[in-house]
């Protein structure tokens, strides 16, 4: 039984590096090819160093992260295409391992989540969009690390015991609304009984309040 279960974990651990390779070849195929015009004005941003960027980086409702990341891919491959891709690339690829480690704390079934890392390595939308020269595909593996995260606090409370209460900053890397907060409430809510509450602070900024009942099984 140990066997066959070490067995296992190999063979998923050899499956999701085998999706992130094939992830990397689909990513890299497209890595020198024509902007379109959202691309062209992140190429803008970033071109005359990190100074500018945070009075340019604004346009098209866009925070400084995503071009800082970028300019500094510049500063070390170069004023080129290839390089400004190369944020979206990397985290795109790691988006594809994340997906499953998200996914398997959230209890998903070992299948469903591998599918869901296949998927996330094959998916011609996916690739289309987190190979672009914006961000996308930052945008999304922020959101991953950020379920993770909150999972792994909200168990650390309930281990604990008690009442208690969380408050969590999300805050947009991008100009795209993620469903963080979606993810969150649907998980906890339906398991734990939980109690969650959702403000906006800012346009970028949202606060996550989630509290426990002293026992949940009551």
């Amino acid at each position: 039984m140990k066997l066959q279960s070490i067995d296992r974990a190999l063979g998923t651990k050899a499956f999701i590096a085998l999706c992130t390779l094939m992830a990397l070849g689909v990513r890299l195929y497209g890595l020198d090819r024509e902007f379109w015009l959202n691309e062209y004005t992140t190429a803008g941003v970033v071109k005359d160093g990190f100074a500018p960027i945070f009075e340019s980086a604004w346009i098209n409702d866009n925070t400084p992260a995503y071009f800082l990341v970028v300019r500094c891919s510049i500063e070390l491959f170069g004023y080129n295409e290839p390089a400004m891709r190369l944020a979206s690339i990397v985290s795109g690829v790691l988006l594809v391992p994340a997906v499953y480690i998200v996914a398997r704390k959230m209890s998903v079934t070992r299948p469903l989540a591998m599918a869901g890392c296949l998927l996330t390595a094959i998916d011609p939308s996916c690739i289309e969009f987190l190979w672009e020269v914006w961000p996308s595909a930052l945008v999304q593996l922020v959101t991953a690390i950020q379920v993770y995260a909150l999972e792994v606090y909200a168990e650390a409370i309930l281990r604990e015991g008690g009442f208690s209460l969380v408050t969590v900053q999300a805050v947009d890397v991008g100009q795209y609304r993620h469903r963080l907060t979606e993810l969150f409430t649907r998980q906890f809510s339906t398991k734990d009984n939980a109690v969650i509450e959702i403000d906006r602070l800012e346009p970028r900024v949202l606060s996550v309040r989630v509290s426990f009942p002293t026992n949940p099984a009551e």
